[in-house]
């Protein structure tokens, strides 16, 4: 599930907003925009 979210933000060219410790390493990677909302 979550490489389908990852991969839809990344098409859609749209941050996700994310308390996911891995989806905001893999943003800090510059792969994807996120928003930390933890």
């Amino acid at each position: 599930m979550r490489a389908t979210v990852v991969a839809t933000a990344r098409h859609l060219q749209v941050p996700l907003l994310t308390a996911d410790p891995k989806i905001l390493a893999y943003s800090k990677a510059g792969h994807v925009r996120a928003v930390d909302i933890s």
